[in-house]
């Protein structure tokens, strides 16, 4: 159990909706509706997906906490917006990703992330796994932490499976998307 200091304000809303629910029970209902509705949005920008993308997110936006991108995933979404800028002059992709990027959470690359990484690395350049594993789709895939789910229709991704589920990672795919 944590003690959180809110404002007057903050408290006598959550007061009002509270009911015979905790303070906890509120909070994290209103967490939970605010990723469906992220996802909602998401799907509502959605014209680049295919109907695969959809269907995953669509089927996981009730169950899921979070959702999320590594800032690795960020850097190459804008490395290909930009290059559809500079090279036919079109915004239009980059506007999209500006949108997309303000309902998602960035998560970081810290030294936790770098420590899991490289754990997994190591233990795969022990395998002989040398050619195999490739530092970015590695760092990506473990930047949302031990005990989340990495939805990826990246195949390098697929290839590190038994090293992420190893150190807690849960790696799902549109045929395995049970959460």
């Amino acid at each position: 159990m944590k003690t959180i200091t809110i404002s007057d304000e903050v408290y006598e809303k959550l007061e009002k909706i509270k009911g015979k629910r905790s303070f906890s029970e509120v909070i994290n209902y209103l967490i939970a509706s605010n990723v469906s509705l992220r996802v909602e949005k998401i799907l509502s920008l959605s014209n680049y997906f295919t109907g695969r993308e959809d269907e995953m997110l669509e089927s996981l936006k009730d169950k899921i906490e979070d959702i999320g991108i590594s800032r690795l995933t960020e850097y190459e979404l804008m490395v290909g917006a930009f290059y559809l800028w500079k090279k036919y002059g079109n915004a239009r992709e980059l506007a999209w990703l500006d949108e997309v990027l303000k309902w998602l959470t960035i998560y970081e690359v810290d030294e936790e992330v770098i420590k899991l990484a490289s754990k997994i690395k190591s233990e795969a350049l022990l395998n002989g796994e040398r050619e195999t594993i490739y530092d970015i789709d590695l760092l990506i895939a473990v930047s949302g932490k031990s005990g989340s789910a990495l939805l990826t229709l990246d195949k390098n991704q697929f290839k590190l499976k038994n090293y992420l589920e190893n150190i807690g990672i849960t790696i799902l795919s549109y045929t395995n998307s049970q959460f």
